[in-house]
C-alpha cells in the first residue's frame, strides 16, 4: 500500500505536501520494520522521514515526532547511544512543541533505558519519574502509556536493591499496560 501511494505522488512537483506525504510514507515504513525487529531498516526509513519532514504545521511535526522517536528506539537498540539520546531528547522538544503528551511519555521512557543502559541510575529515575507525573489525569489516575515508564522504574528499583518498590512498580506497570491493551514488555519483563 505505501509503495502504491509512493508511485502516486512521485511525478508530483516537490511541493511541502508532497514532502509531509513522503516524509508520512517513510514513517509508516520505519514503523512497520520497527514492529518486524528490523532495527537497521527502522534507522534507514526513520531517517528519511525527518529528512522530507518539515517543520510547518502540527501535523508534519507529529510525523517528524514519531520519525524521531523511532529512530532513538532503532539506535538505542544498536547499542548507538549517543544518537539514541540525541534523537530521543530531539522527539521530545517535537512532542512538547506539538503538544503530544504521549510522544513525551514514550520518549521519556525510552530516555530512561537509555540512561540505564549509560549506568545513569539516578537519571533513569528522574526523568521516569517525571513521566509518571506527566501520564497523571486530573483525578489523579494513570494514563495507561504510563505502564512502561513503571516497568522501567522498576528496573532502576531492582539494581538499587529496593526489591519492595520495584515489585509494586511491576505489578502497576503491567496492570496498566493490560488495561491499554499493550502487551507487557515480553523480552524485558520476564
Amino acid at each position: 500500500m505505501l509503495q502504491i501511494a509512493e508511485k502516486l505522488i512521485s511525478p508530483l512537483e516537490g511541493n511541502i505536501q508532497i514532502k509531509i506525504m513522503q516524509g508520512a510514507i517513510a514513517t509508516g515504513r520505519s514503523y512497520r520494520s520497527f514492529m518486524e525487529g528490523d532495527t537497521k531498516r527502522t534507522a534507514i526509513f526513520a531517517r528519511q522521514a525527518v529528512d522530507y519532514l518539515p517543520d510547518v504545521d502540527l501535523y508534519s511535526r507529529n510525523i517528524r515526532s514519531i520519525a524521531t522517536a523511532l529512530l532513538g528506539e532503532a539506535s538505542l537498540m544498536n547499542g548507538e547511544l549517543d544518537e539514541a539520546k540525541q534523537a530521543c531528547t530531539e522527539a521530545k522538544k517535537i512532542g512538547q512543541a506539538a503538544g503530544d503528551v504521549y510522544a513525551v511519555i514514550i520518549v521519556d521512557c525510552a530516555l530512561g533505558r537509555i540512561f540505564k543502559e549509560q549506568g545513569l541510575l539516578h537519571q533513569a529515575a528522574e526523568i521516569l519519574a517525571e513521566t509518571l507525573q506527566v501520564a497523571t489525569h486530573p483525578d489523579g489516575r494513570k494514563f495507561a502509556t504510563a505502564g512502561e515508564a513503571y516497568v522501567e522504574l522498576s528496573q532502576v528499583s531492582y539494581e538499587w536493591n529496593n526489591l519492595d518498590d520495584a515489585r509494586e512498580q511491576v505489578h502497576r506497570g503491567l496492570a496498566l499496560c493490560r488495561q491499554g491493551g499493550k502487551r507487557p514488555f515480553k523480552q524485558r519483563v520476564r
